[in-house]
């Protein structure tokens, strides 16, 4: 059985799980008023789309299975220490009924337990690395590692590169450069932004054919793209193979070049400084085509969960070892990471973004200050002074956001979790339950795109959880 066939659910099964998922949200008549979209959109849409984008590559993946065993020990891989199951769940409760009996649909699908594969970092000789999300191949292969190690992810990365192609060209164009860009016979036109920036005066539009892109080389290197550019992809998946990297270092004494995302956000390189590895050594990524004589290949941990109704099966492979790891290894590089004059009640709040904002904050203050809670945007505080808050933290009140990512470098806390009815996402109770703590959450309605909290509701809640 091959990667594809292990990662990517059968039409029957998939189909099957859309029409469950449609029943429970939109009943028979919003099922079957929603049919016509269904066929164009899904089955015409997404699937094909799919089946068209990964043709090139479909009988070209080097799975994990493929790409461990294929490896010599010493030679070209080296293994970390194996790591124990994880488990997530609820707590025990003094109710009768089972534990999680009420919990929503998306978290409760995650209860279980995990076994993380055991942590490797490979090397592969005479690379060629591709697109804005950098799919690694080795002698015309893809290797899925670099993909997130996931199908859906490789679906994602391949839809990037053919809509790069596809901004200003003919479909019929396109696809055709497309399938030689990955075949290796052409390389990646640079990206439309970057127009005009060449010194040698080429226009990249000018060029359909992408013949005089400009490729580069690079010795030893390993990419640190996640396909989700946020906080709380970062953290969990990529910044944990610092550990993979010192792994390779101290084994071959080659130090790899991290490449990064261009123009990178502050708070990515500074992590990655606090994180071990020295951010003035990293390279950003072109998003064009680069030659690797030597490709380094940490394991990846696949923390996104795939979505009910979607067509591929769930890649979550979380590693608590991981996170307890990065923690201390963040917090030993930041002074006096107990010191700050923080409070040991948090609440979490969201001014500072326009994505999923939290309508009546005001209120929910003055609801949480009499049991001594205090109000921290993030972005108002430096990294280490992050650290600091969490670390110092007893309980969490937050609505659901990557800043929720920082409970790792709490030793142990209460968290509750504010959703918006409209999104519902098990990721931090996975973390909360992973990591030993207590966990709770609350769902509100929403209005012009933001949450209204219910504060008395949220200030029983939260009297609940100091109580206990």
């Amino acid at each position: 059985m091959d990667a594809s066939d292990r990662s990517r659910r059968s039409a029957a099964a998939w189909l099957a799980a859309v029409l469950r998922h449609s029943y429970r949200e939109e009943g028979v008549v919003g099922s079957l008023a929603r049919a016509p979209r269904f066929v164009r959109e899904d089955l015409l849409g997404e699937r094909l789309r799919w089946s068209l984008l990964t043709r090139p590559v479909r009988d070209r993946l080097i799975d994990r299975a493929e790409l461990t065993a294929l490896a010599t020990e010493g030679e070209d891989i080296w293994y970390g220490d194996g790591q124990g199951p994880v488990t997530v769940d609820l707590p025990p409760t003094p109710e009768a009924d089972p534990v999680g009996g009420d919990l929503p649909r998306r978290l409760a699908s995650k209860v279980g337990t995990y076994q993380p594969a055991r942590p490797f970092v490979r090397e592969f000789r005479d690379a060629r690395v591709v697109g804005p999300d950098a799919l690694g191949f080795v002698d015309d292969r893809l290797v899925l590692e670099t993909a997130s190690a996931s199908e859906m992810y490789l679906a994602f990365a391949l839809g990037d590169l053919y809509d790069r192609l596809a901004a200003d060209r003919l479909h019929r164009r396109a696809y055709p450069l497309y399938r030689k860009i990955l075949a290796g016979d052409r390389p990646m036109p640079p990206p439309p932004e970057g127009v005009g920036d060449d010194p040698n005066g080429r226009d990249e539009r000018n060029d359909p054919d992408g013949r005089d892109a400009g490729v580069e080389r690079l010795e030893t290197a390993a990419f640190f793209l996640p396909y989700w550019r946020n906080y709380y992809h970062w953290t969990v998946e990529f910044l944990p193979k610092v550990r993979l990297l010192e792994r390779y270092r101290a084994a071959t004494g080659r130090e790899p070049t991290v490449v990064v995302e261009a123009d990178p956000p502050g708070w990515l390189t500074d992590t990655l400084g606090l994180a071990g590895w020295d951010p003035d050594a990293c390279v950003e990524w072109p998003e064009t085509t680069a030659q690797v004589d030597r490709l380094v290949v940490p394991v990846h941990r696949n923390h996104y969960v795939t979505p009910r109704d979607g067509q591929f099966a769930d890649d979550f492979n979380p590693a608590t070892g991981d996170l307890r790891w990065l923690a201390e290894r963040m917090q030993s590089n930041v002074s006096d990471p107990a010191g700050g004059d923080f409070s040991s009640r948090i609440f979490l709040s969201r001014r500072d973004t326009k994505f999923r904002p939290v309508a009546n904050e005001d209120a929910i203050a003055e609801t949480l200050a009499p049991l001594g809670f205090e109000s921290y945007v993030l972005t108002d505080l430096s990294l280490a002074d992050q650290i600091r808050l969490f670390v110092g933290a007893d309980t969490i009140v937050a609505p659901h956001g990557a800043g929720l990512v920082n409970m790792i470098h709490a030793a142990d806390a209460s968290v509750l979790e504010l959703f918006p009815a409209d999104n519902v996402e098990p990721y931090y109770f996975c973390l909360a339950r992973q990591l030993g703590f207590d966990y709770d959450w609350r769902i509100y309605p929403t209005e012009d795109e933001a949450m209204v909290v219910d504060t008395d509701d949220l200030r029983a809640a939260v009297s609940d959880v100091i109580k206990e």
